[in-house]
């Protein structure tokens, strides 16, 4: 059975050259997370809350309030606390977790600007057809399919990072096995007989004997790597 060491927790460095002001970048840094939920949150009541603003635009511009307050909200409340001195590490599931719903509410954005130009272009190339085109059924597949994409998007990348993460370390035990194999053998050859011309045949010998181990090994380094 081959030795396995999980990684269960990252340690977080935080912003470098900052030492002594942790103080005043929490509230820097809660003063603009404060006023980026506030004013999102207004956008949403008034969109809710005022009939005149039931159309498509201000449909999605409600969704894009939604994803500016759940934004924000993935990574700033551990900064925060990391600069309040209270938490150094986070869980290896945490992480994940976090980079999961940074790509997801990110692609979302992403995907929602796109549907909000889509329908800026009906409205303006298309009034008289535009209700017609945007109606609430195209709204809700297009909304939709902006949660479905995103879902994709950072489930694929989230896999993708944390799968190499591992081949990585998979490839550095491997590097440290041959080693370990060469570094004896080298030992043992600089005792072995007391004539030069003895000792260069051995070495010879010996890097004959481990030339095409160690070009394997470094061609799947440099594949990882790559």
């Amino acid at each position: 059975m081959r030795n396995h060491t999980p990684v269960t927790e990252f340690l977080l460095t935080g912003i470098p050259h900052t030492q002594g002001l942790e103080h005043v970048l929490f509230v820097f840094f809660l003063t603009f997370y404060l006023l980026t939920l506030v004013g999102n949150l207004l956008i949403l009541l008034a969109t809710l809350t005022s009939s005149n603003l039931h159309t498509p635009m201000y449909f999605f511009l409600g969704n894009l309030s939604v994803f500016d307050i759940f934004f924000p909200s993935v990574s700033s409340p551990k900064m925060m606390l990391y600069l309040l001195g209270q938490s150094r590490t986070i869980s290896y599931q945490g992480c994940a977790c976090q980079l999961f719903f940074y790509h997801f509410l990110g692609c979302m954005e992403c995907f929602l600007y796109t549907v909000m130009a889509y329908d800026r272009f009906a409205a303006i190339c298309h009034p008289l057809r535009y209700t017609a085109i945007m109606n609430p059924r195209v709204c809700a597949i297009l909304t939709l399919s902006t949660w479905m994409g995103s879902s994709v998007h950072a489930s694929v990348l989230t896999f993708l990072v944390f799968k190499i993460n591992e081949i990585e370390t998979v490839g550095r035990r491997k590097e440290q096995k041959v080693s370990t194999l060469i570094a004896p053998s080298v030992i043992q050859t600089s005792h072995m007989g007391s004539g030069s011309q003895r000792n260069t045949q051995d070495i010879y010998s010996l890097f004959r004997k481990w030339m095409p181990l160690l070009l394997s090994e470094t061609r799947l380094t440099v594949g990882l790597r790559d």
